[in-house]
């Protein structure tokens, strides 16, 4: 989320998750992914998705703890306007209401809209005990262990590969020990390459930025960094979950406002994709969906006399 041209991306687009609150149940809405039963969810904003994937792992871990201080501090990396950490803080207050809880948005939002909409959002009665921070996801505002849990949904792969290991040391730093974090990514079944390739083709397209930086990371990538946060005083749990991914031109084309040359530019990279790389696709309902793994790291932060060397 650092660099200039997630920036000129951000900017050059159309950003109003207007679909918050709807379930993503159709191929053209923005968000919606389909896992291995069939099951179709918005992946932004299912709350049985989110219960599994975020609530569920900090919930244990709030009962795994004994937090002698009745509070506890939580924040989210790239968080935009605060929906999924207004959801989850939602979700285990019901488990651990003893416990306050005090959640932090970190986000850069280069458009300014995320406060916007967050601020309309605490007027409103939500965002009850959260705060929004404008910082950079790899300069985090917070003194060394001081952070009991921290979450980040699909922000480090705007990351490059340099930004990326700044990203991990900046959360190792400030993570209390015994603290998680659970961090969620995606790539595809070719270890990345072909998923960031299209990708790049369309933020092309869409953005009118042929340079814009963004690294997956593979699996292999995340097996090795695993190695690397047992020695930076991390206890990896590495789990993925395979997934469809709808890419229908109507559903880009009402997202980001798409003239018919773009969307003409668009229909020859799926078309491009399906053509080269035909293990990746597949039709639904009509619809061109790529398959892509979400992976979802666990963190634990041990102390430095447990480090695996």
């Amino acid at each position: 989320m650092e660099n200039s041209n997630y920036n000129s991306y951000e900017k050059s687009t159309k950003k109003d998750y207007s679909e918050f609150g709807k379930e993503g149940l159709d191929l053209r809405h923005w968000g919606t992914a389909i896992d291995i039963s069939g099951r179709r969810f918005n992946a932004y904003t299912d709350k049985k998705y989110i219960q599994q994937e975020f609530s569920e792992p900090i919930k244990r871990y709030f009962e795994q703890i004994n937090i002698e201080q009745k509070e506890a501090l939580l924040v989210d990396l790239g968080g935009a306007d605060g929906f999924l950490l207004n959801t989850i803080l939602q979700n285990i207050d019901e488990k651990n209401p003893d416990v306050k809880k005090t959640g932090v948005v970190v986000d850069l939002d280069p458009t300014e809209k995320e406060r916007v909409r967050f601020k309309k959002a605490q007027e409103s009665g939500e965002r009850k005990n959260i705060n929004f921070a404008v910082a950079n996801v790899t300069e985090l505002p917070f003194e060394d262990n001081s952070v009991d849990v921290i979450i980040s949904r699909m922000t480090v792969q705007y990351l490059n590969q340099n930004k990326q290991r700044e990203f991990f040391q900046e959360i190792s730093r400030v993570l209390k020990i015994g603290g998680l974090a659970i961090i969620m990514t995606v790539d595809d079944f070719s270890e990345g390459e072909k998923l960031n390739k299209t990708l790049e083709e369309i933020t092309s397209i869409i953005s009118g930025n042929s340079n814009f930086d963004r690294s997956l990371l593979t699996y292999n990538t995340i097996k090795l960094l695993g190695k690397d946060f047992e020695g930076s005083a991390f206890k990896p749990i590495l789990g993925h979950r395979n997934i469809s991914m709808p890419f229908s031109i109507e559903g880009f084309a009402d997202r980001f406002n798409l003239d018919e040359d773009k969307k003409q530019k668009l229909d020859i990279v799926f078309k491009n994709g399906l053509k080269l790389n035909p293990e990746l696709f597949e039709i639904i309902d009509g619809i061109l969906c790529l398959k892509a793994k979400i992976h979802n790291m666990q963190l634990k932060k041990i102390s430095d006399s447990n480090k695996i060397e």
